[in-house]
């Protein structure tokens, strides 16, 4: 403390110095209109040279994470194309036959709600119809809830009132993913038997037991696994492959016979 105060004494007069120097130049740009305008312009010029290197750096590290997206689509593309290559037309699987996909951007998301959505920007001559199933490369993101000439909202996996069948692939079990309005990571898997084997990181893919989503989309892995004495089922846990905080680009299924399957299960119902 005494060094301190031993140098700003032998520096008194520097600073004494600095401090008027700094107050003259306060009030010469304080009362005088052409160099307060001078220095105003100045200082907003180099605020928006230094805002718009910031956002050039925003813009290129979210090409980054962008062309990252891209490359794991292309990916999923060319595996796709590989295996129908591959196969005679006998060998085809429904799968991979019975549905086409309609590509969606993400103009607004939600996923803190009770009851999440999303927005998407599509193609009016795709023809985008209220309840098909959505995709991303990452995994099931939720099913068409409305449409216009230009835009479709989703319910998102983070909907209570969605209900997507899965089976868990290491025992073939059927089971339902419904979120509890907790987690935006995770949801509920239900109506595992307690009989058969699962463990934690077990995969969860779509069933194909609905005209949603055909067989062996990914919905998420297991997270939590437990039974109890007197429940029937697991209780258990997915964590969700869909990061709803960072999906940008979508794919819509398009069943192209679904409306068959629907109108012969409606007939069996009726009898």
């Amino acid at each position: 403390m005494l060094q301190l105060l031993d140098f700003l004494y032998r520096q008194r007069i520097f600073l004494l110095f600095l401090l008027l120097e700094g107050v003259s130049f306060w009030l010469i740009f304080s009362y005088n209109h052409r160099y307060n305008t001078y220095f105003m312009n100045s200082s907003n010029r180099v605020t928006g040279e230094v805002s718009d290197a910031i956002n050039n750096v925003a813009t290129f590290v979210d090409l980054q994470r962008a062309n990252s997206e891209l490359a794991q689509e292309n990916l999923i593309l060319r595996k796709l194309l590989a295996a129908q290559s591959t196969k005679s037309l006998a060998e085809i699987s429904a799968k991979d036959s019975t549905y086409t996909l309609a590509l969606g951007h993400v103009v607004n998301a939600s996923f803190r709600k009770s009851k999440n959505y999303l927005t998407l920007r599509i193609d009016p001559m795709d023809s985008i119809r209220p309840g098909m199933g959505v995709i991303s490369s990452k995994g099931v993101v939720g099913t068409v809830k409305s449409v216009s000439e230009h835009f479709a909202t989703v319910a998102s996996l983070l909907h209570p009132n969605l209900l997507v069948s899965g089976r868990v692939q290491s025992n073939g079990a059927l089971a339902t993913v419904q979120w509890d309005g907790k987690n935006p990571l995770e949801a509920e898997l239900k109506y595992v038997p307690r009989h058969l084997e699962m463990d934690v990181g077990d995969t969860v893919r779509t069933s194909g037991f609905n005209s949603i989503y055909p067989e062996g989309f990914i919905i998420g892995h297991v997270s939590t696994s437990a039974l109890k004495r007197e429940n029937p089922f697991y209780l258990a846990r997915v964590r969700l492959a869909t990061d709803f905080t960072q999906v940008r680009t979508v794919y819509i299924i398009k069943v192209t016979d679904r409306k068959e399957k629907e109108s012969l299960e409606e007939e069996v119902q009726d009898e």
